[in-house]
């Protein structure tokens, strides 16, 4: 990522295409377009729906899905492999169990 473009930039370049193309409208008009097309996107999101511009892009409602699959393993195991586990971001709970521990990773999916 080079540079990040804030809003007033991203105005800026929309009015100097719409120029290009021999319409000039000012940037304050351009700003209120830009705005209400976010606002709509978002509300259209937000209702779980996704929006298609054909040939541009496809915006989607964020889905976040937590999976916690676990296993039971022995302490030992456990020292053993200690870097390994932490790599791959297991956490662990001791069990009633002496010697036990239940290892688990959080799985995103956005």
């Amino acid at each position: 990522m080079k540079q990040k473009i804030i809003k007033p930039g991203v105005v800026r370049r929309i009015a100097e295409k719409i120029a290009d193309e021999g319409i000039n409208i000012p940037k304050e008009t351009v700003d209120i377009c830009l705005t209400a097309f976010l606002d709509t996107v978002a509300d259209i999101l937000s209702e779980g729906d996704s929006v298609v511009l054909k040939g541009y892009m496809n915006i989607y409602p964020k889905l976040l899905t937590l999976s916690i699959p676990f296993t039971l393993i022995k302490e030992e195991f456990y020292e053993a492999h200690k870097s390994f586990l932490q790599a791959f971001m297991c956490y662990l709970i001791k069990t009633e169990h002496s010697g036990y521990l239940y290892c688990f990773t959080i799985t995103q999916t956005f």
